[in-house]
């Protein structure tokens, strides 16, 4: 049983695939009878992911590593599990409730917690899943819906001959809209267009709504049909700009998601993976939503 950095050794068949994500500073994987059972990488954010161990000795080997690697490094902290920045894969489910998982959420197995605790990790941040009624609509609906209609906004769903710039717009709209949130940092069109232009190929789309107002993109609701569960819609990424005639807008396009599932026949919408302080969260308690499932991001300080 040994430690290797950047191991060429292979992984054992039962390691889960590392998901993507920009290229690590290092990799440490823990070899047992030549193969790598456990492995953790470390970005130069501080960020620690491509998490994952088949025993507990094998993930506070690569664990420990990766601490002593930051300290090394001069980083006075690091966050995990987290694939390079918050645009990839992150979170452990700390609180797995009874329902089954739903497509693109994080899931691993229990004891992956007391990994990152027995490592010297605490809890530093939560997340939550909530699931909502489709057939709840917001008391302000209308009026939000008659505010934005005197103010020009219109809203539209995706046209094949308007994708390219579509994305291209979203990218611009989530680099203002996020750039206030935890861990925050931008990423190259060429990459998010890599990560989204799947979603609307190979997804449905009659749940997508962009809002657009004098010539320019100034809202967008991802949310589409979930693979593993028809019954549901995953509500996915909602951004608006921060100026003060949008107010409400989010709130007005969550009501016109509902409106669009509850005429599908599509009962449930998962409010996915919101930052357990964030106006999401709120937004969502205003359609009789409850919460389904609780996520951590760990921290260690030097």
């Amino acid at each position: 049983m040994t430690l290797h950095v950047n191991p060429t050794l292979p992984e054992h068949p039962d390691l889960p695939p590392r998901a993507g994500a920009p290229a690590p500073s290092v990799l440490f994987g823990f070899e047992e009878n030549g193969h790598i059972t456990a492995r953790a990488a470390l970005w130069d954010s501080g960020a620690v992911g491509h998490f994952d161990a088949l025993s507990e000795e094998g993930a506070l080997a690569v664990l420990h590593a990766v601490k002593e690697e930051a300290q090394q490094r001069g980083l006075s902290s690091v966050v995990g599990p987290m694939n390079g920045n918050t645009w990839f894969k992150y979170r452990l489910v700390s609180d797995f409730g009874d329902g089954k998982p739903f497509f693109g959420e994080p899931w691993q197995p229990s004891q992956y917690l007391s990994y990152f605790q027995k490592a010297g990790f605490q809890e530093g941040w939560h997340y939550l899943s909530s699931s909502a009624p489709s057939d709840v609509q917001d008391p302000r609906f209308q009026d939000l819906e008659e505010k934005f209609r005197q103010l020009g906004v219109t809203v539209r769903g995706v046209l094949p001959e308007k994708l390219e710039q579509d994305i291209s717009s979203i990218h611009q709209l989530s680099l203002q809209a996020f750039q206030g949130n935890p861990f925050f940092s931008p990423i190259p069109e060429q990459v998010f267009r890599s990560l989204y232009l799947p979603v609307f190929q190979q997804l449905p789309t009659q749940f997508i709504f962009l809002a657009e107002h004098e010539g320019r993109m100034v809202g967008f609701f991802l949310a589409y049909p979930d693979p593993l569960d028809r019954s549901r819609i995953i509500a996915k990424t909602i951004a608006v700009v921060a100026e003060r005639q949008y107010a409400g807008l989010g709130r007005y396009l969550t009501g016109l998601l509902n409106r669009a599932a509850q005429q599908a026949g599509i009962p449930t919408i998962i409010h996915a993976l919101m930052h357990d302080s964030n106006s999401s969260t709120r937004l969502s308690h205003i359609y009789g939503s409850e919460i389904i499932r609780r996520y951590v991001l760990f921290r260690a300080e030097f």
